[in-house]
This record gives C-alpha cells, sequence and structure tokens, in this order.
C-alpha cells in the first residue's frame, strides 16, 4: 500500500513541476516601459504616429522615451513596440505626474492622459484632460492639439 501512495505521490509532484515549467514558459513578456514628455499645461488630442527615418527613442536602458510636440504631436520611429503590451508613464515637462485616466474615478475631474483609439494607420490617440471632456473627444475626430471644453462638444484650438 506504501508503493501506491508513494507513486500516486511521485505522479501528483511530476505533474506540478511539469504544469510550472509550461506556465512559466508560456508567460507574457514584461511589457514594454515608456516615458511621455508633454508641454507643461498642455491639454487636448495626442496622437503617436509613425515618422520612419528617425533614431531609435530607446535609452540604454530599454526604456522608450518619447516627447510632445506643442500641437500635440509624438513621432516614434517604428510603431511596432506599441502594437504588444506597453506601460507608460507620463509627465509634464515640469516632473508633475500626469495620471492614467483608467486609475482615477468615472467622477474625477482631474486631468489625466486617457487612451482614445488605434486609427487605420496604426498611431495611437491619447487624450489630456477630464474624463467628461475624453468621453466627448473619443466620439469626435479631433486634431493633435486640439481640445474639448468641459460642457461642450465643439473642439478649441488652443494656441502653441
Amino acid at each position: 500500500m506504501s508503493n501506491l501512495k508513494a507513486s500516486i505521490f511521485r505522479f501528483t509532484i511530476r505533474d506540478v513541476l511539469w504544469l510550472t515549467v509550461v506556465v512559466a514558459g508560456c508567460s507574457p513578456p514584461s511589457a514594454t516601459q515608456v516615458s511621455l514628455s508633454v508641454p507643461n499645461g498642455f491639454r487636448g488630442a495626442l496622437v503617436i504616429q509613425e515618422r520612419p527615418g528617425l533614431a531609435s527613442e530607446s535609452g540604454s536602458t530599454g526604456k522608450i522615451h518619447l516627447k510632445a510636440t506643442n500641437s500635440g504631436e509624438v513621432f516614434v520611429s517604428d510603431m511596432t513596440e506599441f502594437s504588444r503590451w506597453f506601460e507608460m508613464e507620463s509627465r509634464f515637462e515640469n516632473g508633475t505626474v500626469i495620471p492614467a485616466g483608467e486609475s482615477l474615478d468615472s467622477g474625477d475631474r482631474q486631468v489625466a492622459i486617457w487612451a482614445l483609439h488605434t486609427d487605420e494607420q496604426g498611431s495611437l490617440w491619447h487624450y489630456i484632460g477630464t474624463n467628461e471632456e475624453a468621453k466627448t473627444a473619443a466620439v469626435r475626430e479631433l486634431q493633435p492639439g486640439e481640445q474639448v471644453q468641459s460642457g461642450s462638444d465643439s473642439p478649441v484650438v488652443v494656441p502653441d
């Protein structure tokens, strides 16, 4: 009887080890780290778009460093890194963190960065503003840098 128990125990340990190896081998790769710098006080539509021929945005640590223009455009040499899982940390140039909108309560009126959509060219659209503004921006076709005023559904172009 003890041989039966030992064989069941060995079978279970072997299965657990096999499952551990399989799960560890199938775990998703770590997310690409992206750092986005935005001009101080910027609010409005922001687009990350490909512009072939630019120098690589990756730093020595492998983190991708991006800088938005005053008009809300971010140019990258290759959108491949953005077709996989990535984590983006956004800050104004003065170092103030711009929280991810998804991390806030839906009724919060705090300025945050909100993911809007990916267009047919593969460009990633975001909005920096309140939740209410981002919801309005999500159903409109804004140009980079256009801003939606709270309580209004007409975009306002903010001068550079």
